[in-house]
């Protein structure tokens, strides 16, 4: 092919197309990462263990032509490949091994030290694959630190970092906020990391291990709070409402809430006039951001409050927007789904699954100009490509296949009516 040619397929192709990712991850933050790298066009194989990974069985389920399935294991794992092999085994072991040179990217969460102990830890897999990037998503991280082995959920790494919701009264409790940052924001980065690794390696032609710890990516994300803290000496709790700028935040309109962010006198000026009160854009005493938000437990907060009592989401939002005051809805779920909004940018995507139903599930919010990302494919039964895979990547043999599935080192599973995504 000429070089031109190439180079414009390359072009055309998603980002990751050719790249190979041996998946050992479970739950949320490393499935999650893995399937952002499936739908920019990378070949994801989803190691699992025999009979599959735990959250094929959990909660909540969803009904298919095939019985209930886990919703939960949906949301993570389109476009993969599965392979079940026993890697506990010594022979499980070996076929992993022989899989590692045809790699080019290794994803695991395990707790610190768990692959070492197998014997998949990054110094073993670099002396076997010695430009594969290696990247670990983990509570700590993997180097020594107090915490280092702790186990680790979202929801802890979300508190240890200080990202939870604060109420305006010093004996609100803190409140967890609803989205899973402390999986998806590490895994956000994680893809971040592994793209740097991948870039560098076109310049050295050599790997490196990635170390994704969950605190630390939930700890840049409160650098607002944490950074003002620092540098004022004053301790600013991240409470929704700003001490430096108002009206800014979560209000009740007559059917729902709404949010309204003034930052700046010119966008306060538009507001004061939005809401019939323009009188209040020349008062002096709320010539300031922090003296607004201040004066939001008096006056200020009454007639903000008596405006949206007699006005719906919608109305709110409308007058504000028209105004040059940013302001929208505080949404549901179903308010998304089928929204202008999401449609337009084509967010939610309609998945097939191993089970022949189609899930509806949030897609990639990657875009890139052409072709960031594939179209969505199969969601794999439990080891649906394991003779696939090790055909390819280990070379093994069909005689071979069934010694090794008759003595409970690989399963292999095709379910009558699924499609290959081979």
């Amino acid at each position: 092919m000429p070089e031109s040619d190439s180079a414009d397929n390359a072009e055309e192709s998603p980002p990751l197309t050719g790249i190979r990712v041996l998946d050992f991850t479970r739950f949320v933050a490393g499935p999650y990462a893995t399937m952002l790298m499936a739908d920019a066009g990378a070949d994801v194989i989803k190691v699992e263990p025999i009979g599959g990974e735990a959250t094929r069985s959990l909660d909540p389920k969803i009904d298919t032509p095939t019985g209930p399935a886990s919703g939960y294991f949906h949301r993570f794992n389109r476009s993969k490949r599965s392979i079940c092999v026993d890697f506990h085994t010594e022979t499980g072991l070996d076929l992993i091994r022989q899989m590692l040179p045809q790699v080019d990217v290794l994803v695991e969460n395990y707790r610190p030290g768990a692959l070492e102990a197998m014997g998949l830890g990054y110094d073993e897999v670099r002396k076997i694959a010695p430009r594969l990037i290696y990247c670990s998503i983990s509570g700590y991280g993997q180097t020594e630190s107090p915490h280092r082995l702790d186990p680790a959920f979202a929801i802890l790494a979300e508190v240890s970092a200080g990202v939870v919701g604060r109420g305006i009264r010093d004996e609100d409790p803190p409140i967890r906020l609803s989205a899973p940052l402390g999986d998806l924001y590490p895994a956000s980065m994680a893809v971040t990391g592994i793209s740097l690794a991948l870039y560098r390696r076109e310049r050295s032609g050599k790997g490196s291990r990635v170390d994704m710890a969950m605190f630390d990516a939930l700890v840049s994300l409160n650098e607002n709070a944490i950074t003002m803290s620092a540098t004022t000496g004053r301790e600013v709790l991240p409470t929704g409402a700003l001490p430096y700028t108002a009206p800014f935040g979560v209000f009740k309109a007559s059917d729902g809430y709404i949010c309204i962010a003034v930052l700046g006198e010119k966008v306060w000026l538009r507001f004061a006039t939005a809401i019939g009160h323009p009188e209040l854009g020349e008062d002096e005493s709320l010539g300031s951001g922090t003296a607004r938000a201040t004066a939001m437990n008096g006056e200020l907060g009454r007639v903000i409050r008596s405006w949206l009592a007699e006005r719906t989401r919608e109305e709110a939002v409308a007058t504000l927007v028209n105004a040059g005051v940013p302001s929208g809805p505080v949404a549901t779920p179903f308010d998304i789904i089928d929204s202008a909004q999401a449609i337009a940018r084509n967010l939610i995507w309609d998945v097939p699954s191993y089970t022949g139903a189609v899930v509806r599930t949030v897609g990639s919010p990657i875009r890139m100009v052409p072709n960031g990302f594939v179209e969505p494919r199969e969601v794999p039964a439990a080891g649906q490509h394991t003779a696939e895979v090790l055909g390819e990547l280990a070379g093994v043999d069909t005689a071979t296949l069934e010694k090794l599935a008759h003595d409970g080192v690989i399963a292999v599973r095709v379910p009558t009516g699924a499609r290959s995504n081979g």
